[in-house]
C-alpha cells in the first residue's frame, strides 16, 4: 500500500492498537481513504473505521513541533505573525549609525515556549473532540462503527504515573461526558505516561445510541 508522508504517519499510528496480524486493512485505504481515515475488519466481522487526529494545545505548539528548524527561523526574524503574541516576540536591534543618524541592525528575536497547565491540556482534548463529533455525519456510513484514534504530540503525561492519568481523567468528567455525546465506540489516546508510550482507551457507553441516530 503506496501512501503519502501524512498517510504513511496516520497508518504507523494505526498499526500500533490494530495489528496487521489481526486485522484485515482494506483494499480501499490509501492517500485517497479519507472520512474515516482507515477502513478495517477483523476476521468475518463486518468493517469498520477508524477517524485519526493529532493533539496540540493549539496552534502555535503545532507550527513549533511540525516545522522543521521553526525555533532557529523565529530567532532569525522568520516567525508567523499568528506566534508574536504567544512566543512574547522581542526583538534585539543593534544601533551602529551616530548621534545624528541612527542605524539599527536587527540581531535577533528573543522568545518565551509557553508552560502549559491541566487546563491548557483538558481544552485541547475537548476542541479536538468536539471538532471530529461535528465532522462524523460526513463518515461512511456502511460501517459496523467507527472509532477515534488521538496522538497526543504533547505528551502531558510524560510524569504522570498511571494512577494520576487515570485520576485526571475522572477528575475532568466532561470530557468522558463529551466522548459518549460523539458516535466512536471507542477513543483512543496514544501518549506517554510514567515516561513511556502508553496508550489509554474510552469506551463510549451511549455509542450504539449515536451511531443509530447519525444513520
Amino acid at each position: 500500500m503506496k501512501l503519502n508522508k501524512k498517510k504513511n504517519f496516520e497508518y504507523i499510528i494505526v498499526s500500533t492498537i490494530y495489528n496487521e496480524s489481526e486485522y484485515k486493512y482494506n483494499e480501499k485505504n490509501g492517500e485517497k481513504q479519507e472520512k474515516p481515515d482507515f477502513i478495517l475488519k477483523r476476521n468475518n466481522e463486518m468493517e469498520f473505521g477508524v477517524e485519526v487526529t493529532e493533539l496540540y494545545y493549539n496552534e502555535t505548539s503545532a507550527r513549533l513541533k511540525k516545522r522543521k528548524k521553526y525555533v532557529e527561523d523565529i530567532k532569525k526574524g522568520e516567525v508567523d505573525k499568528r506566534d508574536i503574541k504567544p512566543l512574547h516576540i522581542n526583538s534585539l536591534y543593534l544601533d551602529i549609525g551616530n548621534d545624528n543618524e541612527p542605524n539599527y541592525q536587527f540581531l535577533f528575536n528573543k522568545f518565551t515556549i509557553p508552560e502549559y497547565t491541566e487546563n491548557d491540556y483538558k481544552k485541547a482534548i475537548i476542541n479536538r473532540l468536539e471538532e471530529k463529533r461535528n465532522k462524523s455525519k460526513e463518515y461512511e456510513r456502511n460501517l459496523a462503527y467507527i472509532e477515534l484514534v488521538i496522538y497526543d504530540t504533547e505528551s502531558f503525561f510524560y510524569d504522570y504515573s498511571e494512577e494520576e492519568t487515570i485520576c485526571f481523567l475522572k477528575k475532568n468528567s466532561d470530557i468522558l461526558n463529551l466522548i459518549e455525546q460523539t458516535i466512536f465506540k471507542n477513543v483512543y489516546i496514544m501518549t506517554m505516561i510514567n515516561k513511556k508510550p502508553n496508550t489509554i482507551k474510552i469506551r463510549n457507553n451511549q455509542y450504539q445510541r449515536n451511531f443509530k441516530k447519525l444513520k
